[in-house]
């Protein structure tokens, strides 16, 4: 229950480990990123759903993909998109993609780091306007 012109974006998920699926609903949030293992294109997950509190009821069916080992999984809030540098230019998604394809086949943590030393490098001096959020995951191979 909020004020008029108050919504929240959400992204909720269930990353399913053993049947190696991700099932989720986005309402306005940022689009997460898949890469497939071998050298694949990030791709940016459909953007389906609206933010919450933008109307009074609202319905959503979720998505689901598969995982393969290899598979990079990279969710963001939008002050990675909207990190902006001194003449307020947005980092966006496609640095963002940028940074992900080319460190793509490096551990989660090191592509989590290069991530967040592009968005720095890019915003230099310019103070930050947002919460910077990162989840990356690897799907590993079974044992």
């Amino acid at each position: 229950n909020a004020p008029s012109g108050m919504f929240v974006t959400v992204f909720s998920a269930l990353l399913d480990p053993v049947n190696r699926t991700l099932t989720s609903i986005n309402a306005g949030h940022n689009p997460p990123i898949v890469v497939r293992s071998g050298g694949g294109e990030p791709v940016f997950l459909k953007e389906d759903g609206i933010a919450m509190g933008v109307l009074t009821e609202m319905r959503s069916t979720p998505d689901q993909i598969d995982l393969g080992p290899g598979d990079l999984v990279i969710l963001y809030t939008d002050g990675v998109t909207e990190a902006f540098d001194a003449r307020y230019t947005a980092f966006g998604e496609e640095r963002l993609a940028g940074i992900v394809k080319k460190y793509q086949t490096l551990p989660a943590s090191t592509v989590m780091e290069r991530i967040i030393s592009g968005i720095r490098e890019f915003t230099g001096s310019a103070p930050q306007s947002d919460d910077i959020t990162l989840v990356v995951i690897r799907v590993l191979p079974k044992s």
